[in-house]
């Protein structure tokens, strides 16, 4: 692409993140949100974003604009980078659609099965010709560490992605190949079961509730909370997820475990050493669990369940998470169900999130 212009959408440290980022490497970055002047105005009275560990700035960032005007942001824009939680892909979708056209590429990150909302509102609409890929994973590992600093934990390297329908995918990679390392991921299904939040996340925050809930904002997962039993928990997690992804004709990218006992070999791998600085989570009801719960982990127990495949200490962390926190991640998450995808044989279902058609459909 010729065109060095993105909009990035989110005001939390991913988009924060990136925005710094992708200015930094000469592109024209508009980073909008909803509502979000309080944040805006920090990052002006700064003099833009400032990046620390792994890419530190010598001098504030500042996108070229800032703005709540989705019309503004959207309505020009060629692709689109949306940074933001799980819980607010309908929001933010919502706030897209009246701007969004055909032509335009959506790259959510981290994905979360996002692009399932995304595309079920263009194609009713009869948008059909926009392309919405998801990451596996996020851009990097960050956080914000004060009003308009962000610490980024990992270098932005190659990154696994995955349009919805898969046929799209090399369109998206595409799209942002002059920003991006992106690589193909068969499916979105595939990219989320590889995600590492669905090993370590929900087992390694159920299994150190007491330290969350005694430290809290002290608690540090890659720092306080590793320990051989929770790596054979997480074992347990990476070898039922491998059997899914084995039932279901994907691969298995990488072990997050082998990543997790690296993590622990403490003295060593100093290249780990500002992910094992990372805050968080901070109270059980964080991300950690609402949305690896909600949307990876839900998705590997629906598929087990449809397919019978045996997956007990994944339900089991399941049954843990909705009743620690009052609240049914699965009856509410991102399930074949709730995403209107159950009833399909597996061949039928790998060919919907390919195609959006089925045989004999």
């Amino acid at each position: 692409m010729t065109d060095n212009s993105i909009t990035v959408i989110g005001s939390g440290a991913t988009a924060m993140a990136a925005a710094a980022y992708l200015t930094i490497k000469g592109n024209q970055v508009i980073l909008c949100d909803r509502e979000q002047e309080q944040r805006f105005r920090y990052i002006e009275d700064a003099g833009g974003i400032t990046l620390e560990g792994v890419m530190e700035t010598e001098v504030p960032v500042l996108p070229c604009c800032m703005t709540d005007d989705f019309q503004k942001a959207v309505g020009n824009a060629s692709r689109i980078l949306v940074c933001v939680s799980a819980d607010r892909h309908r929001e933010i979708m919502d706030l897209c659609f009246p701007y969004a056209r055909d032509g335009q590429t959506y790259v959510i990150s981290p994905g979360n099965l996002g692009a399932v909302i995304f595309v079920d509102r263009f194609y009713k609409e009869g948008k059909r010709e926009i392309t919405v890929a998801e990451l596996v994973g996020n851009i990097c590992p960050c956080r914000i560490t004060g009003r308009a600093r962000v610490l980024m934990a990992m270098p932005v390297g190659e990154k696994r992605i995955a349009a919805f329908p898969a046929c799209r995918t090399q369109m998206a990679i595409q799209a942002f190949e002059d920003m991006f390392r992106f690589r193909a991921a068969r499916n979105i299904f595939e990219g989320m079961l590889n995600s590492p939040n669905l090993v370590i996340h929900v087992a390694g925050t159920l299994l150190n509730t007491t330290s969350i809930e005694k430290m809290g904002q002290e608690f540090a997962l890659y720092t306080n909370g590793l320990t051989p039993s929770l790596l054979r928990c997480a074992d347990a997690v990476e070898k039922e997820r491998n059997q899914v992804l084995k039932e279901l004709d994907y691969s298995a990218y990488t072990s997050t475990v082998s990543k997790m006992h690296q993590m622990m070999d403490y003295g060593h791998h100093d290249e780990l050493n500002y992910f094992r600085s990372l805050k968080g989570p901070a109270s059980l009801e964080e991300r950690y669990i609402s949305e690896d719960a909600s949307c990876s982990m839900a998705l590997l127990v629906s598929l087990a369940d449809e397919y019978g495949i045996e997956v007990p200490v994944c339900k089991a962390l399941m049954t843990i998470a909705n009743t620690v926190n009052g609240f049914d991640y699965y009856e509410h998450g991102r399930t074949l169900k709730n995403m209107g995808m159950s009833g399909m044989s597996r061949e039928n279902l790998n060919q919907y999130l390919e195609s959006l058609a089925v045989a004999g459909g």
